[in-house]
């Protein structure tokens, strides 16, 4: 009886990520045919539109939980730390695996330091174990004067660059006014129905599996909401859409720290225990490594900040054997 439970519940969780990233991309894919008519630069398009894409099923579950499941909110927790040491790991790991990045100053100077900041502000946050109600308001409020930040970096690009972005796009979506908003409104219904059957699932999943929800939340719903992502990063890769690639992690990571945890706080405080607090500070000591492996390579290399191949494993190789300590 509890192995039929546990098999159900298993395909029930692995059915709701599919519907998950399916429905996200129906959005992505509208969402981008609105950006390309604003002729939006790649990093703005990356660093928004894309991320938000790729982020959408995170945020969905977050919420989901946050309304129809707040005793759960570990997996909530879970979902939105796991999602960030993936964005590092492997959808920045990976790709640096597969091709040299070379990272643009607008970048490097801009968007990583906002990253930080806002990475630090939930650090400080967090260190009470109780992520407040006003703390969720002002972590929403940096979020907006961060989006608005990068909007102004993409305004002060040259127009070869705004026309490049019509090329830039790993995926050009729909261009149909129609079809914008149909797929727009679709991949909404569906993210909300496989985000509410997550929420049913999972609890039940980490009960007959005897591990903690934060764990599931962590590794199974963490890895699963991050696929759009992951695939997204390594498309561009292949593509040499360098800028896709910084954006969609970096601006992915924002939008998750901003919108994943300041929403669903703003509606009901965020307890933490111990473990997750730990796993929020080890995440600054996971960019701290990053940014030095930047800085070496930089200086080996010459003036642009770079990760290769040997970063590549470096940063995938740190994610896994977090992972392993986390499953062991």
């Amino acid at each position: 009886m509890l192995n039929s439970l546990l098999i159900i519940n298993l395909l029930l969780t692995l059915g709701s990520l599919f519907f998950l990233i399916f429905a996200s991309n129906l959005v992505l894919n509208g969402a981008i045919g609105i950006a390309k008519r604003f002729k939006l630069s790649p990093l703005v398009i990356g660093s928004t539109i894309v991320a938000f894409g790729g982020i959408l099923p995170t945020i969905a579950v977050s919420i989901a939980i946050v309304f129809f499941d707040p005793f759960n909110i570990d997996i909530a927790i879970g979902n939105m730390v796991g999602t960030n040491y993936v964005n590092l790991g492997l959808a920045l790991g990976i790709p640096a695996f597969l091709t040299d990045i070379i990272t643009k100053y607008n970048v490097f100077e801009k968007e990583i330091p906002l990253y930080l900041a806002i990475t630090a502000l939930v650090t400080a946050f967090a260190a009470n174990a109780d992520i407040s109600q006003p703390e969720g308001f002002l972590i929403l409020i940096a979020y907006a004067m961060i989006a608005l930040i990068i909007f102004q970096y993409s305004s002060r690009e040259r127009k070869s660059d705004v026309k490049k972005a019509e090329m830039d796009i790993p995926n050009p979506g729909q261009t149909n006014t129609a079809k914008i908003i149909l797929s727009i409104l679709s991949g909404m219904i569906i993210l909300i129905l496989a985000a509410f059957s997550l929420t049913y699932s999972a609890p039940i999943l980490a009960t007959s599996l005897g591990v903690s929800p934060y764990i599931i939340g962590l590794t199974l719903v963490g890895i699963g909401t991050s696929l759009p992502t992951i695939v997204a990063s390594i498309q561009a890769a292949k593509k040499g859409y360098i800028d896709i690639i910084l954006g969609n992690v970096f601006g992915g990571n924002i939008i998750n720290l901003g919108i994943g945890i300041g929403l669903p706080a703003v509606f009901h405080s965020l307890k933490l225990d111990n473990e997750a607090i730990a796993d929020i500070y080890f995440t600054n000591i996971y960019n701290f490594i990053i940014l030095i492996i930047i800085l070496i390579e930089m200086k080996l290399l010459g003036g642009n900040k770079a990760l290769s191949r040997v970063s590549g494993i470096v940063i995938v190789g740190i994610y896994l054997l977090y992972l392993l300590t986390k499953i062991l």
